[in-house]
């Protein structure tokens, strides 16, 4: 979102040992906004952007962000919805 495509993630693979079971753990650093960045406006950096290349996600809040993340099962968590 922010790169506005510009750096693109891979998707990310693990090769497990046969040792035990595989441990997978989600952190999040942090869980609650400050009421002062709630409706602050999160979207592709303007220096990556141009008339020659265009935005191509609406900006969003984070609270809509992380309302609509979590709305959606882990296999359908996309960014899709953002996308102009």
């Amino acid at each position: 979102l922010i790169t506005n495509d510009k750096f693109v993630s891979i998707e990310h693979r693990v090769l497990a040992n046969k040792k035990g079971p595989r441990i997978s753990v989600a952190s999040f650093f942090r869980t609650q906004l400050p009421p002062e960045n709630t409706s602050r406006l999160y979207g592709p950096i303007k220096e990556l952007t141009s008339q020659e290349n265009p935005p191509l996600y609406k900006e969003t809040t984070m609270k809509d962000f992380v309302s609509n993340y979590c709305s959606k099962p882990i296999h359908c968590k996309s960014l899709e919805y953002l996308r102009l």
